[in-house]
C-alpha cells in the first residue's frame, strides 16, 4: 500500500511537470490563431481599400487576445512612440529596416516581421486588446492610423 501510494504520487508528479508545458503550448495555439486571424482582417480590408478610389477609408475592428499585439511601423523610421506604445529594441528596429517590414506581430510564442502590401505607416503604433484603426486609400498606397 506505501508503495502504490508512492508511485502515485511520483507518477502524478510527472504529469503536473510535463503536462504543464503541453497545457500551456495549446493555450499559445489558440491566442496565436486569434492575432493570425486578426492579422489577416486587416490584411483583407486593406486589399479591398485598396481597390477603391483614392479617398475612400474604412474603420477596421481588430481584436487582440492579452499578451499579443499587432504594432504597424515605417520600416524607414521604426523608432519609438511611447504614445503609440511602440517600445523596440535596437535589434528590432535594425530588422524592420533591413526586412522593409511595416508590421510586428508579438504572439505567444515570439515576435515576426511581417509586410502588408500597399501600406505606408506614418506613425508607429500598436494595437492591443479590442481596438479599431482608420485606414485610408492614398491613391498610391493605404495608410493606417490608430483611432
Amino acid at each position: 500500500m506505501v508503495f502504490a501510494l508512492i508511485f502515485a504520487i511520483v507518477l502524478i508528479s510527472f504529469i503536473v511537470v510535463f503536462g504543464y508545458d503541453a497545457i500551456t503550448r495549446m493555450f499559445c495555439i489558440g491566442k496565436d490563431s486569434q492575432v493570425q486571424k486578426a492579422f489577416d482582417s486587416v490584411k483583407e480590408y486593406v486589399n479591398r481599400l485598396y481597390m477603391k478610389a483614392k479617398g475612400s477609408s474604412d474603420i477596421a475592428e481588430v481584436n487582440i487576445p492579452s499578451g499579443s499585439r499587432i504594432c504597424f511601423v515605417n520600416s524607414t523610421s521604426p523608432g519609438r512612440n511611447s504614445a503609440g506604445q511602440w517600445y523596440p529594441d535596437r535589434s528590432i528596429e535594425e530588422i524592420i529596416t533591413v526586412e522593409g517590414y511595416n508590421t510586428w506581430i508579438e504572439f505567444c510564442r515570439g515576435s515576426e516581421g511581417y509586410t502588408l502590401r500597399h501600406v505606408r505607416i506614418d506613425e508607429n503604433f500598436c494595437v492591443i486588446g479590442p481596438s479599431r484603426i482608420y485606414l485610408e486609400n492614398k491613391g498610391a498606397y493605404v495608410s493606417i492610423e490608430r483611432m
